[in-house]
């Protein structure tokens, strides 16, 4: 074990017997650090691989998820001159599940709050969009679904009108989770006009879940480098949830030459949009656990819902979704 990361036995590790598998004959990791876990995935990180000790992140999840990520790193982000992580492969296990191994982005948490941070996010994932658009990947990866947020939206709905039937809530909560339902029932009342303006929109590869824990940023001094992970998600559609929290003006430098005949009052449109979408998918994907967690928890998911909606509240006023 080293640093409190590792494991007492590296080479029996589900993580290190499937690197074996893929790299046969390869030296086992000094150290395996696990970074997370969900009931979608699991992800780890190979200390001292090789002679060089480099660190290679390993990941195991659904067979359909981990293909659609290795197309990515392997056939789409070389190709497009922007910085990308080296995928090293990936094995299939027999329960469904598949682990992909990848070179260990390192640096530092990307942040919202950093002005040059969504400068950078804006300018690669402009251009990713940008040079995707012309491709033809409707036939690779999974369409980008409007329905899938109307579903969100009822669902949410459900859950929280479930959650107000087994527990008490006086005073500030209860009149906030009665504003979540007024928001969800004035968002299905608008529901028409989204799906007018969804087909106004364009099309290109998405990443879909662009939040904090999936980039990262390299500070060098000749300046900083953006790497994108957990592409499972990734779909072909209107890009409109990866433009939360970016510069927009920035985007727009990077995709007007593509995009110029929609024209930037339109792509403006698009991500104000993207975060009244992004917030029905957090609140869904919030709610959906409160009838099986801990008190504790939710707790925790009560006020992680409190404060979705107040940012609901804002994007729907600047999005003009009233």
């Amino acid at each position: 074990m080293t640093d409190g990361l590792g494991y007492q036995d590296e080479r029996s590790h589900t993580a290190a017997r499937a690197w074996r598998r893929l790299q046969p004959g390869g030296e086992p990791p000094r150290a395996i650090e696990a970074l997370g876990a969900t009931a979608q995935s699991s992800v780890y990180r190979l200390h001292g691989m090789g002679s060089t000790g480099t660190s290679i992140v390993a990941k195991r999840s659904y067979s359909s998820s981990i293909r659609v990520e290795r197309v990515v790193y392997e056939e789409i982000l070389p190709t497009l001159s922007l910085s990308a992580l080296r995928c090293y492969g990936s094995v299939e296990d027999e329960d469904g599940r598949a682990w992909l191994f990848l070179e260990d982005a390192g640096g530092r948490p990307y942040s919202e709050d950093l002005p040059s941070d969504r400068v950078l996010a804006a300018k690669w994932l402009g251009a990713m969009h940008a040079a995707t658009a012309d491709r033809h990947l409707a036939a690779t990866f999974p369409a980008v679904e409007l329905d899938e947020y109307l579903d969100c939206l009822r669902l949410t709905r459900t859950y929280v009108l479930d959650h107000l039937t087994r527990r008490d809530h006086d005073g500030g909560s209860g009149k906030g989770f009665q504003r979540i339902l007024d928001h969800l029932d004035g968002l299905e009342r608008c529901w028409c006009s989204i799906v007018t303006t969804w087909g106004q929109m364009p099309h290109c590869l998405v990443h879909r879940d662009f939040i904090r824990s999936n980039v990262r940023v390299r500070d060098g001094a000749s300046g900083s480098t953006l790497h994108v992970i957990d592409w499972g998600r990734a779909a072909w559609g209107v890009p409109a949830t990866d433009l939360a929290g970016l510069d927009f003006d920035a985007y727009w430098c990077e995709v007007r030459g593509r995009w110029s005949h929609f024209g930037r009052a339109t792509i403006r449109t698009m991500a104000n949009l993207g975060d009244v979408l992004r917030y029905l998918d957090w609140m869904e994907g919030t709610g959906q656990y409160l009838a099986s967690s801990s008190n504790s928890e939710v707790v925790e998911m009560e006020a992680d819902l409190l404060l979705y909606e107040s940012l609901l509240a804002r994007a729907r006023i600047t999005a003009g979704l009233l």
